[in-house]
Order: C-alpha cells, then structure tokens, then sequence
C-alpha cells in the first residue's frame, strides 16, 4: 500500500464535485495519480534525507521526536491491551474503564488537531522536499 492513497481518495471527491462531466473529472484523476506514480521515487529520496536530517541535527529533540512519538503510542497501546487488564484482573479494579473515560474526556476537535498537526507536519515536509526535487528533475 502506498502512502499517498487517502490523497487519491480525496482527489476523487474533490474532482468529482468539482468537474460537472465524469469524463474530465476521471481525466483530472489519472493525472493526478500519474504525477505520484512518476514521482513517487524522488518523494521516498527527499522524506528519507529529511529523516537522515533529523537524526543529525543538533537538537535532541529533532533527533528523537519519532522514535519517541511511536513508543509512546505502543506504550498506550500496550497499557491498554496488556496492562490494564491484568490490574483488573489481580487487583479487581476497573481500570479499563477509567482509561476508556480518560481518552473519551479528550474532545474529539483534540484529537483531530493532533492528527492534523502530525499529518500535516510529515506529509507537508516530506512534499516540500518531494516537490523541491521534482522541479530539479526537469
């Protein structure tokens, strides 16, 4: 599966709403498609040079923010899964539930900040350089 498919799915709409007759709206698609098939190689160069930037910068953070975002995520995912019922089990108290309360306290407009924040970061940096070195390509 290639990362750039939820963006074909909301070209698809976006063209589809947009171009009043199927055919254009089809032709508008495949062209965009074709562009990320083309390219797809010199985005995967420049988002791994972007990487290998991170993990040589100067600041400890630039460096770790990541590996330390994916462990935090498995840590929630472990806790979940593995730990929380086992507390409940041992120790008869509804844990799950609190965490479930806990996560549900966070208003959804939270967590589609966040998700956009992240997204929005990796997908825009690694498009930046992706499109940068498309344009050097010609």
């Amino acid at each position: 599966m290639t990362w750039y498919l939820p963006l074909i799915s909301l070209a698809e709409k976006f063209f589809t709403r947009f171009f009043d007759n199927k055919d254009q709206a089809d032709k508008a698609l495949f062209e965009f498609q074709k562009f990320f098939e083309e390219n797809k190689m010199a985005f995967y160069k420049e988002s791994s040079k972007n990487i290998r930037a991170e993990m040589g910068g100067e600041s400890w953070l630039q460096r770790n923010w990541r590996p330390m975002f994916m462990f935090l995520l498995m840590f929630i995912i472990a806790f979940i899964a593995i730990v929380a019922p086992l507390i409940q089990v041992f120790f008869s108290v509804d844990l799950i539930s609190a965490v479930t309360d806990g996560f549900n306290a966070v208003p959804e407009k939270a967590w589609s900040l966040i998700t956009l924040a992240m997204t929005g970061y990796i997908g825009g940096r690694t498009a930046e350089k992706g499109i940068k070195a498309w344009k050097e390509k010609d």
